[in-house]
């Protein structure tokens, strides 16, 4: 809200006004809607959810992201799901997780001090889509989905980082504290 409009409804306030509703006033209302025209745009958004207010042609409608719209569809931007682990990659790390705390339990913390953690990511030659690319309608009683990220055909890079524990494994630095060793392949796609 705009401070003009604030300082006109808290003058209002001042001067004795206590309903919150606005006045009827002259004028068209601001959205109209008929049966018709709700079925016409629900028909148009659901042949393909990516319409935009421009795909809808004459057929004018108010859109909000914060109440429903009389069709009952809403916007949904959908965001990546970091990763999406079948159940047999659950299982998978979940034997690898067994076999650690069984090393752990017969070796004790020397065997802390040779782990090296580390984390690897693809780093892409181009800029992924926006959310607001990816916006599509849907209805209040659609199920909730849930989006993959698929990988790209550019060219990425793979960058593999390593924090041991030891400094063995790290890279001298200028400040004299050691920097974890950073790696990096280049994918052929």
């Amino acid at each position: 809200m705009s401070h003009p409009a604030i300082v006109k409804w808290c003058q209002q306030f001042e001067d004795g006004r206590t309903d919150l509703t606005d006045a009827e006033r002259q004028g068209r209302r601001t959205t109209v809607s008929t049966s018709g025209m709700v079925l016409r745009v629900e028909g148009i958004i659901l042949s393909n959810r990516h319409t935009h207010g421009t795909g809808v042609g004459n057929i004018r409608c108010q859109c909000s992201f914060h109440r429903p719209s009389p069709t009952g569809l809403f916007k949904l931007c959908s965001g990546w799901v970091p990763y999406s682990l079948t159940f047999e990659h659950k299982g998978a790390r979940f034997v690898t997780f067994l076999e650690l705390l069984r090393r752990y339990s017969a070796e004790g913390n020397d065997f802390l001090s040779r782990m090296v953690t580390g984390d690897e990511t693809w780093v892409q030659h181009f800029t992924p889509g926006t959310k607001q690319a990816s916006m599509a309608w849907r209805h209040t009683s659609s199920p909730v989905r849930t989006k993959y990220k698929v990988p790209p055909s550019a060219g990425k890079v793979m960058a593999n980082v390593f924090f041991p524990i030891t400094k063995e494994l790290s890279t001298p630095s200028l400040c004299g504290r050691a920097q974890p060793l950073m790696l990096s392949r280049t994918a052929n796609h």
